[in-house]
């Protein structure tokens, strides 16, 4: 029943399913993770970085085509990604057999990917409505509060996405009568649940700022690299989770 499940069991069940599931996760990801690292190597190598060279140095006017070229390798590598995306929830909620190239419909991929902007829109504006305000309170007072204020934002970023994410899995399952609203209202009797969970995230995110200073930055580099492949399978996961127990209405 979902009025028993704890946002640990949400975060346990995430990484475990994961776990269990490691041989599927490298079929389903793997080819299309490969493409998407082929086309970066390829426009980059192309490039030879000049763009980002020019962008920094404050030419970015004479590298307006690439800077467009380069915007449209974005959007691409994102549609690549949203492919295994969609396939992982097919295959955890409708246990569809996977190999390693799987079919989705290509009106699908583009779907989620809207919705996705959607959803980062609809969050990004109310966190930084409270960044300001926070900085405003926090400069009249002696001592910081940085890392209270970083935390409460992340926390309601993440307490906001994770109450719309179930429109995501809804879209890769292609039901009808998916929308953000549908997603708001099913959420809505874990909605404290979900908010201990995006705490959870956010500390995580403290923990990982924590280490940046105190390694190299170079060092840093690779672990923030590591941990961004490693969250990007895990929401992934967290996405399906709340999907099942609260549209759905499994038992974890």
């Amino acid at each position: 029943m979902t009025k028993s499940v704890t946002a640990w069991h949400i975060f346990l069940h995430s990484i475990n399913m994961l776990r269990r599931n490691r041989t599927e996760v490298l079929k389903i990801f793997a080819a299309p993770a490969l493409l998407a690292v082929f086309l970066v190597v390829v426009v980059f190598w192309r490039f030879e970085l000049e763009t980002i060279f020019q962008i920094y140095s404050g030419n970015g006017a004479r590298a307006t085509g690439k800077i467009f070229i380069l915007f449209f390798l974005v959007v691409l590598c994102s549609l690549i990604l949203i492919w295994p995306v969609i396939v992982w929830h097919r295959f955890i909620l409708l246990e569809i057999p996977v190999g390693w190239v799987n079919r989705v419909e290509i009106s699908g991929i583009f779907r989620y990917f809207f919705y996705y902007i959607g959803i980062l829109i609809l969050v990004t504006v109310p966190s930084l409505i409270l960044r300001y305000a926070f900085a405003a309170v926090g400069s009249g007072l002696v001592f910081s509060l940085d890392g209270f204020f970083d935390l409460a934002i992340s926390s309601i970023i993440a307490w906001l996405s994770y109450r719309l994410t179930p429109v995501l899995p809804g879209i890769a399952l292609g039901l009808e009568g998916n929308g953000l609203g549908a997603a708001w209202k099913a959420t809505q009797p874990g909605a404290m649940v979900l908010f201990f969970l995006a705490i959870i995230f956010a500390i995580f995110g403290l923990i990982e700022v924590g280490i940046a200073l105190m390694i190299p930055e170079y060092g840093y580099l690779f672990l923030n690299m590591a941990i961004t492949v490693v969250l990007f399978f895990v929401q992934i996961s967290v996405a399906t989770t709340i999907y099942g127990v609260y549209v759905e209405k499994r038992e974890i």
